[in-house]
């Protein structure tokens, strides 16, 4: 599904649609609703951030793994560059206390979602923020070392208490799924273009 507002292009690939409809019929409606509206507003927080910063967006894709923010040959700073990779899971941190009382269900969704985006993994938003904070101060091996070193024990510490609460507290499998999707990655090791696309 293809549509486009003030020239920016936007799709909705089949992973995420196909992951939407599964969620909704193995979950409950309202913790899908409150996961397909807490992505998107993290994707407006991002896409936002760019065009205030002076970036610019030709498109985004929404997939079951994330959104791929297609970006233009503005570059930016290294510091705007990082307010930007940080703004959407602060963000959704600041709503997950907002609605602490009021919408428990929708503050979880925003923690959750927020808490995980900040994990200091490659391409995740907290990985992507440390590498342009310290891109100033640090060389670029180095840096990649220290994503190394950081992704394997976030990996190592998220998959060990995700597989503990599956079984301890008889949670469903989707933190398991995510330990997966991080293990893979670490094998992987897809590196997007920093400067033209944003994966989040």
């Amino acid at each position: 599904m293809k549509f486009k507002i003030k020239g920016t292009e936007f799709t909705l690939s089949f992973t995420f649609l196909a992951l939407f409809l599964i969620l909704a019929c193995v979950g409950e409606v309202k913790i899908c609703l409150f996961s397909f509206i807490t992505s998107l507003l993290h994707e407006t927080v991002h896409i936002a951030f760019i065009l205030i910063l002076g970036g610019n967006v030709k498109a985004v894709t929404l997939t079951a793994f994330g959104a791929n923010i297609v970006r233009g040959e503005k570059s930016l700073t290294s510091l705007k560059e990082a307010l930007i990779s940080l703004s959407a899971p602060v963000f959704n941190l600041i709503l997950g206390g907002l609605f602490y009382k009021t919408l428990p269900l929708f503050s979880l969704v925003n923690s959750g979602i927020g808490l995980f985006n900040l994990l200091p993994f490659y391409d995740f938003d907290g990985g992507r923020g440390l590498s342009f904070l310290l891109e100033s101060i640090i060389e670029t091996d180095k840096i990649n070392r220290i994503l190394d070193v950081t992704a394997v024990l976030v990996t190592f510490l998220f998959t060990f208490i995700s597989v503990y609460f599956c079984f301890k507290f008889k949670m469903n499998l989707t933190l398991v799924l995510l330990s997966v999707y991080m293990i893979f990655k670490l094998f992987v090791r897809l590196k997007p273009n920093v400067k033209n696309s944003y994966k989040c």
